[in-house]
């Protein structure tokens, strides 16, 4: 095989592994997000079928139609390899589009002079065949435009390596082996033109169609198969297309990649797919969520296998506005590698949530008088007194019992009594402080904790709740009735406050007296009296 065919080979199978690059970023969806790196493929192999055709020709026609192929792509290199800086440019050298359009107005007006060169001589002088090789080549002088257009490829690919060595160089540590590699590829070109100016190849074969194989190969690796730049397109096909719940893909630094629409309608655009800053950490704007944008780098759990968030009981929730999300927080990566960044789910639960209150006011809340019940009014009791205890403060108890309840439900039918009771709650609300807690802890039977209240504090209260509750008249049918309660109040100072049962069995006691006195009387407790006579005397009196 001579060596003529051996070169057309070669270039024809770069040429068409230049092509396989372009077929895998269109079987991954990516020609319309990765429009530089497609283009770049085709450039590279047009570049390579036109050198293929160059030096199979032996006429100066046939070269100079062959060179005006090859230039269709050598004009548009420089500029793609502008674009494909310009998505790690993060110092704003390539910011605005306008540099875009002088970039590309280069470019053809490089290959129309290269298309018309035989009418003005500006690109080649004096083109003529040279059969000293293996095979004719094109020589020619070198005109004006030809120089031009070598500076203006030697500024575009020097400032892409600058671009790219300064992304490298501020990335994280999961980006850094991408960018690195972008940044290389960029350099090779400078090593094609390196060979070909050292002579190294005999008879000034060109050896860049090869190196921009090489390079446009290195491209994608690093755009399509590298860290961040990989994370956003598998993420969106698994998770984005079929979740409607906001979803946001971060990277190991709490960037923000990507976010379906959902995420955009609820949090504003945050990546810069969608007009947001992705460089910007999440916790700039919501730093609720900071923490779990945090991962700690590990191997990626499978399916069956339990994360840290999903061990949550409750999983942690946003608020926004009227409505409530419960956040979700998942790593991402290859199965059994080191993750690569996260994705949140935002679901809203704003439905669950309400009706999670409803069930915990229903199981803390008297239904009748919308006060607190027996249980929730203990569990209130009980942390007050713990609170006393910690802090050295006397903790206050009245207990009231209305009297003679049975008469106005015997007289007037339940209904009555309900409206009694809720009567009584309201009044009896208005007498106490907003430190204070009251609840209903039995039929016709109420309780109120007065926290940081000595026994003359409590007497005041007790004394104003049953002026308040005999004050009131109820309106039934056309009969206003009347209500009256016996009243007991203890308050107990903390050496003697040992537990909630000794101040509320010493408030109970004092109102049985008081009832045992004929009922619309407030009693206090007596200190002096022992716990164990007081439970005995409940015992046999109640």
């Amino acid at each position: 095989m001579t060596l003529q065919l051996t070169l057309v080979v070669l270039l024809w199978a770069v040429g068409l592994g230049a092509l396989g690059v372009w077929a895998q970023v269109w079987r991954r969806g990516q020609l319309a997000r990765r429009p530089a790196l497609w283009l770049g493929s085709w450039a590279a192999a047009v570049y390579a079928f036109g050198y293929a055709l160059e030096i199979s020709g032996d006429s100066l026609a046939w070269i100079r139609f062959a060179l005006t192929v090859e230039y269709l792509a050598i004009a548009a290199l420089p500029t793609i390899m502008l674009w494909l800086a310009a998505d790690y440019d993060r110092q704003g050298w390539l910011r605005g589009n306008w540099w875009r359009w002088v970039a590309a107005a280069v470019s053809i007006a490089t290959f129309l002079v290269v298309a018309t060169n035989p009418w003005h001589a500006l690109f080649h002088a004096n083109a003529r065949i040279d059969v000293s090789g293996p095979f004719p080549m094109l020589a020619f002088d070198k005109g004006p435009w030809f120089w031009g257009f070598q500076a203006y490829s030697a500024l575009a690919i020097l400032l892409a390596n600058a671009v790219f060595l300064r992304a490298w160089r501020s990335a994280g540590a999961h980006r850094r082996a991408q960018v690195r590699l972008l940044f290389f590829a960029s350099l090779v070109p400078w090593l094609g033109n390196l060979v070909n100016v050292s002579g190294v190849l005999p008879w000034g074969i060109d050896i860049m169609p090869f190196m921009l194989v090489v390079a446009i190969a290195l491209f994608y690796l690093g755009v399509m198969r590298q860290g961040m730049a990989e994370l956003a397109p598998v993420a969106r096909d698994l998770v984005f297309e079929q979740l409607g719940d906001a979803a946001l893909v971060l990277d190991l630094e709490g960037h923000v990649l990507d976010q379906n629409a959902a995420a955009v309608r609820l949090l504003g655009p945050l990546s810069e797919r969608h007009g947001g800053d992705g460089e910007a950490l999440l916790a700039d704007r919501y730093p609720e969520l900071a923490e779990l944008a945090h991962v700690v780098p590990g191997e990626v759990p499978g399916p069956d296998e339990l994360t840290y968030d999903t061990l949550r009981d409750e999983p942690p929730e946003l608020k926004r506005g009227d409505r409530t999300y419960s956040v979700r927080s998942q790593p991402l990566g290859p199965r059994g590698g080191e993750a690569i960044g996260r994705v949140m789910v935002l679901r809203d639960i704003t439905r669950y949530a309400r009706m999670e209150a409803l069930l915990r006011t229903l199981a803390t809340t008297d239904e009748l008088t919308a006060i607190p019940n027996r249980r929730h009014f203990l569990d209130l009791a009980e942390r007050e007194v713990a609170r006393a205890r910690r802090h050295g403060r006397a903790l206050g108890m009245i207990v009231f019992d209305l009297d003679r309840f049975k008469d106005v439900n015997d007289t007037y039918g339940h209904h009555a009594g309900d409206a009694v009771l809720r009567a009584v709650a309201k009044a009896v609300e208005g007498q106490v402080r907003s430190s204070d807690m009251i609840g209903r802890i039995g039929g016709e039977e109420f309780a109120v904790v007065l926290p940081e209240s000595t026994m003359d504090d409590v007497a005041y209260v007790a004394e104003r709740i049953r002026a308040a509750i005999a004050e009131l008249t109820v309106p039934i049918g056309g009969d206003g009735v009347r209500a009256s309660a016996s009243v007991g109040g203890c308050s107990l100072p903390v050496g003697q406050l040992r537990d909630l049962s000794d101040l509320l069995m010493r408030a109970d006691h004092a109102q049985y007296r008081a009832k045992g006195a004929g009922g619309n009387k407030v009693v206090m407790c007596d200190l002096s009296i022992p716990e164990p006579v007081l439970a005995g005397s409940a015992a046999g009196g109640r």
